[in-house]
């Protein structure tokens, strides 16, 4: 009768520690949340005690490339859509030109075509037709025209829309750009200027401004490669450079005022040597860590970060030791999902 009361206690004290575990994983299913732990890559698990359960964004259900360009759409939404519009643009232009060509053939983007469109004409944007120097921004002359303005726009775009936020980012490329071809019409009234490049311009002067406030969104070789990459477009034949260099002083102009001390990113501080993982860990079942530490299984190995934050990966041996996380996954190339495994109290 006593060893069946024991075994009798036994059973339901297991029945109770499951009943528990159910009713944590319904309250978790009522508030949407998944049994999953999800990072971002430029998020530190070991900045964080307990990771709270969070349900899976959109576009981490994408994997590799795919969730990386999802992102990118949605952290650049202005960028995004510039993109957008001036490729829908173009694609009318396209349409309308072929169609006055099959009446008319002509080997190029008549003047005549790029004016009646809205094309910056300096004596008619400077003589009461100054939405000329906005419309002209969403107008190209040639394929390869738009798709070296679009490609710069897709990288600088990103990266300064997200340092400036995307109203600053917008009334800097506005604002670049409407002094650029206003520059251009005073310089050349008599010429019919087309394109996003002084607004491209000034956003290279945005992406100057950023850098030399010390964010570690840009770097020095991306600044520099990027305005030798510009100053060789800007001595092509047709190409205006007087816009290009307005748009570049404007861009530097409006990152001066735009972007303040505190939106800059600082680099983060080195991180301190790394210790000897202790000797009284195991990741071999019955696991031994000590009191506070939490194990993940990642998309490898198992990951445990202890109470003082030093991270150690199950290596088949004593466990090695990585200074942040994302330290673990560029060494690693571990780039799966963390799920939660256990916390020892």
């Amino acid at each position: 009768m006593e060893g069946s009361s024991i075994e009798t206690q036994e059973i339901a004290r297991k029945l109770e520690t499951l009943r528990l575990e159910y009713d944590r994983i319904l309250k978790g299913v009522r508030e949407g949340r998944t049994g999953q732990v999800h990072f971002d890559k430029d998020q530190d698990p070991q900045k964080q005690s307990r990771p709270e359960l969070v349900p899976p964004p959109e576009s981490q259900t994408v994997s590799g490339r795919g969730a990386r360009s999802a992102a990118a759409l949605i952290q650049a939404p202005a960028t995004t859509a510039l993109i957008v519009v001036n490729i829908y643009v173009f694609l009318l232009m396209v349409r309308d030109f072929l169609i006055l060509a099959a009446h008319e053939p002509s080997g190029d983007w008549a003047t005549g075509f790029l004016v009646t469109w809205g094309g910056n004409l300096g004596r008619l944007a400077l003589d009461g037709e100054a939405w000329r120097l906005v419309t002209g921004m969403f107008l190209h002359a040639g394929p390869m025209h738009i798709a070296a303005n679009m490609i710069c726009l897709w990288f600088w775009g990103r990266v300064t829309e997200r340092a400036l936020g995307t109203v600053r980012f917008l009334l800097a490329y506005f604002g670049s750009g409407v002094l650029a071809n206003l520059a251009g019409a005073w310089v050349h009234p008599d010429v019919v200027s087309v394109g996003a490049s002084g607004a491209m311009a000034g956003t290279l002067g945005l992406m100057v401004v950023i850098w030399s406030k010390g964010d570690a969104r840009v770097s020095a070789k991306s600044v520099v490669g990027n305005i030798i990459f510009n100053a060789a477009l800007s001595l092509q034949p047709r190409v205006d450079w007087v816009a290009h260099l307005a748009g570049f002083a404007a861009g530097l102009g409006f990152g001066s005022l735009l972007f303040p001390a505190s939106f800059v990113h600082k680099p983060p501080e080195p991180a301190e040597p790394l210790r000897e993982p202790p000797k009284s860990i195991s990741f071999q079942e019955p696991m031994n860590f000590p009191k506070g530490t939490v194990v993940y299984r990642t998309g490898m190995r198992l990951v445990a970060i202890l109470p003082d934050w030093t991270l150690i990966a199950d290596d088949g041996a004593g466990g090695e030791v990585f200074a942040t996380a994302r330290d673990y996954r560029d060494k690693t190339g571990d780039d799966g999902e963390w799920r939660w495994i256990r916390e020892f109290r």
